[in-house]
């Protein structure tokens, strides 16, 4: 998963706890990976929850490159989270910053060999304001913005602001309350290995 704030305002966010031992369903969410900015295949989490407290089985997750300088980064990182599944999925994910360019592109490959549900999630700041353009979507937070510009792969993008029946777009700051955000899904059904690539151009606008 991935956090991004620009100026001091936060953007992409995490979900946060909620809850311990209460309000299983809601735990279970805020634990899971369509709680996060990170991919989910097949509806199933990435790890398995064996209760409020323990993981059944636990991705591991692996770094093989990160370089930076005062112009660039760049960072390539994998997951065994869905080798458990019939036809295994390993997710690749890059990130590379363009700081000159002002611009994080976020390259999603889905390794694998058979058909495979693919979501990618948004999840951005309570007060982050959306406008829809041509690629994507202009987010502001105050005086801040950014744009998300999307693959064109996708079959589906919706955007979730307080859902309680997927439940998609929430946000908890502090135990016991959570409050609405919103949060923008991608999906694809893929056949084979895929790369998904998205962007965030986050000059002056």
């Amino acid at each position: 998963s991935v956090w991004l704030s620009l100026k001091g305002f936060e953007f992409l966010i995490d979900p946060g706890t909620y809850a311990y031992h209460s309000q299983q369903r809601w735990r279970n969410y805020f634990r899971g990976t369509s709680a996060h900015n990170t991919v989910r295949v097949d509806y199933t989490d990435q790890s398995e929850i064996g209760g409020n407290f323990m993981w059944l089985q636990k991705a591991q997750s692996s770094c093989h490159q990160f370089i930076t300088d005062i112009n660039h980064s760049y960072l390539e990182v994998s997951h065994n989270g869905y080798q458990k599944l019939v036809d295994p999925v390993t997710h690749r994910r890059v990130i590379k910053v363009d700081k000159q360019n002002k611009t994080i592109i976020f390259e999603d490959t889905l390794e694998c060999k058979e058909t495979h549900n693919i979501e990618i999630f948004w999840h951005f700041h309570e007060a982050c304001v959306f406008t829809s353009i041509a690629a994507g979507f202009e987010v502001q937070h105050v005086k801040v913005k950014l744009q998300l510009l999307l693959d064109k792969q996708f079959s589906d993008v919706v955007r979730f602001n307080g859902d309680k029946a997927t439940p998609l777009g929430w946000v908890s700051r502090r135990f016991d309350y959570k409050s609405p955000c919103t949060t923008v899904r991608c999906t694809k059904q893929i056949s084979s290995t895929t790369k998904f690539t998205n962007v965030i151009n986050y000059n002056e606008f």
